[in-house]
């Protein structure tokens, strides 16, 4: 099994075929890709309006009277003041002008070469605001360059937002990274951390076994200096990088290693299908735990050398090193010459769907809800239940497209009518294992009197 990580273009696609899972301004595309089938694709956001990117700028021109510059930080645009941004001379952060020494001469100038992350989108009139404190998250932390302090979301009760800063603070290796440096804010996440570590001071540690309980914070030191040592990088490596280079992108960040989880999350319940799957099998012998990792394996893949980058440094590959990433050479070839991603994605964005018996399916969307029809086809030859084994089929079928297509809400099949009870009581057992798999919540809930599958799956971008 392959997470395919590739980069979306405007072309990607024909025009009359709808895109699957994304909007105009999603660029990179996460597929997790299985028997020459693709399970999930998901595209990540945050290029429409570039907030949280990171660019190598130039500043065009100093205005005194509004104590601003305005500064050239990306050239894809063809309107030139779309490329332009505004930087309050507030927002300055010595470290980030790459061009001299600030200490020379800490006032921003023009010409100078500077280091910009976008804090606002364009509003009407009103350009892209810039700022210099240039701020990273991960899954447990966000890091501020030229901010001081530690923080925590304000989503969590004001208790739990002292203890989780309390802890924080008195962390001696957090303090010593972040320094007069950088500000921390802990996010939403560490309120799990907080409650595993009540929960271990309560429990009485096994001295019999020498077992002590670990901090489970560990996680956000790790974290903390991992973001550290991307700003630090995008630091000493942007005066070598051209005028309008994106250092960082959002999506790699957190929406990027959301999609990887997803696929992660998809290839642990897939494993533990199998499992009880084997377990039941009284004909035959029980898989091993070795046989079963050795036909599961997962690994990413991607042809694109900053996307490989991307994902080295991503979160998800901090928590899950397990998984290792492959980079594609020109010799190799792309990703769409070996595993026909382009093809897979137009063909899975289609109304009709090709099942192997020959049957298929008909896929309709509406405001109100999803459907699916199931149609008999070519299938006309087969021996034995005939319609219980094309409605097997469809609903194996279904859940894969359901997880494709990202469907929300109310989902109905229309299955091929079936007299027998103990069929559709077998067409259920099908459906709850298929939608058993999905990373996203998906429930059914009951067959009609006409024979409709009602299914419901929660909206997740």
């Amino acid at each position: 099994m392959k997470i395919l990580i590739t980069r979306e273009t405007d072309n990607n696609y024909k025009k009359d075929v709808p895109a699957l899972n994304e909007h105009v301004h999603k660029k990179i595309r996460v597929s997790l890709y299985d028997d020459n089938k693709l399970e999930l694709s998901y595209t990540t956001s945050g290029s429409s309006d570039y907030v949280g990117n990171i660019y190598v700028g130039h500043v065009e021109n100093i205005v005194g009277n509004i104590n601003a510059a305005f500064v050239r930080f990306k050239s894809d645009s063809p309107n030139v003041k779309d490329n332009i941004g505004y930087l309050d001379l507030k927002d300055i952060v010595p470290e980030c002008i790459l061009s001299r020494k600030s200490e020379d001469e800490p006032k921003l100038r023009n010409g100078d070469i500077v280091l910009v992350q976008v804090k606002k989108p364009a509003v009407k009139t009103k350009q892209v605001v810039l700022t210099t404190k240039l701020s990273i998250s991960g899954r447990y932390a966000a890091i501020t360059l030229g901010q001081k302090g530690t923080g925590c979301s304000k989503k969590l009760s004001e208790e739990k937002r002292k203890d989780i800063i309390a802890i924080l603070k008195h962390d001696f290796s957090i303090r010593e990274r972040i320094s007069d440096t950088y500000g921390l804010i802990a996010r939403t996440e560490c309120e799990d951390l907080l409650d595993k570590k009540i929960e271990n001071e309560t429990c009485k540690p096994d001295h019999d076994k020498g077992v002590l309980n670990s901090n489970p914070f560990d996680v956000v030191r790790k974290e903390v200096d991992l973001l550290c040592d991307k700003i630090d990088e995008m630091l000493r490596i942007g005066a070598t990088r051209s005028v309008a280079t994106c250092l960082y992108e959002t999506a790699s960040d957190r929406d990027f290693s959301d999609k990887l989880h997803r696929c992660l999350e998809y290839y642990n319940l897939k494993q533990k299908s199998l499992k009880n799957n084997g377990t039941k099998c009284s004909n035959k012998s029980t898989p091993s735990k070795d046989d079963l990792a050795k036909s599961f394996d997962l690994e990413t893949v991607t042809d694109d050398t900053e996307l490989f980058s991307m994902y080295n440094a991503s979160s998800f590959h901090a928590d899950h090193p397990e998984v290792t990433g492959r980079l594609l050479s020109p010799k190799d070839g792309s990703i769409n010459i070996l595993y026909g991603l382009q093809t897979l994605l137009e063909k899975a964005s289609l109304k009709k769907v090709w099942l192997p018996s020959g049957a298929y399916l008909v896929i309709e969307s509406t405001e109100a809800m999803h459907v699916i029809d199931v149609n008999t086809g070519k299938a006309v030859d087969k021996k034995g239940n005939l319609f219980l084994d094309i409605n097997i089929e469809a609903a194996i079928e279904s859940a894969r497209q359901i997880r494709l297509r990202n469907f929300s809400g109310m989902i109905l099949i229309d299955f091929i009518n079936m007299n027998d009870k103990k069929d559709y009581k077998l067409l259920e057992n099908t459906l709850n294992t298929e939608l058993s798999m999905d990373p996203v919540s998906s429930k059914f809930i009951d067959f009609t009197k006409l024979g409709i599958a009602e299914i419901t799956r929660i909206k997740k971008d």
